[in-house]
């Protein structure tokens, strides 16, 4: 079961989840990278944390995630490009970043380290990528 605590204030945030510091809004779930699990989280953390309607429906082990995201590297066939997913998915995902890292370090560490990072270096003004989004579930019904 997911423990919940209150600071002096009275906010209540998830003791669980939030080691860094007082969450403002259930967004920030996902916002930070140290704290996002992505579609790792589970059904009862998603209405706890009020994620619902913030994420896709479906939910995915780590383990799943970690062979999604060497799938993808898989199928890319510049290093910068991989360079490029791996930064953004460590921006989005920290837990899954170097847990990806940690099962797959003689693959990625050239990737994520020399000579590539270099390259990015050299054409950092060509590669900003931000993605946006919301996602609605047919089955969730909103305004509780």
């Amino acid at each position: 079961m997911i423990k919940r605590s209150t600071f002096s204030n009275g906010k209540k945030f998830n003791s669980n989840i939030s080691n860094y510091k007082l969450l403002r809004s259930n967004r920030d779930l996902l916002r930070e990278p140290e704290l996002n699990k992505g579609l790792a989280f589970n059904q009862q953390e998603r209405i706890l944390n009020k994620l619902e309607g913030l994420l896709p429906s479906a939910v995915r082990t780590q383990e799943l995630q970690v062979k999604i995201v060497m799938k993808h590297l898989q199928q890319i066939n510049d290093n910068l490009y991989k360079y490029l997913f791996m930064r953004d998915l460590q921006d989005y995902n920290k837990r899954l970043f170097y847990r990806v890292l940690q099962l797959y370090t003689n693959e990625l560490m050239p990737i994520v380290y020399t000579p590539i990072v270099g390259i990015g270096c050299e054409k950092y003004s060509l590669i900003f990528n931000r993605p946006r989004g919301m996602f609605l579930n047919i089955e969730q019904h909103f305004g509780r």
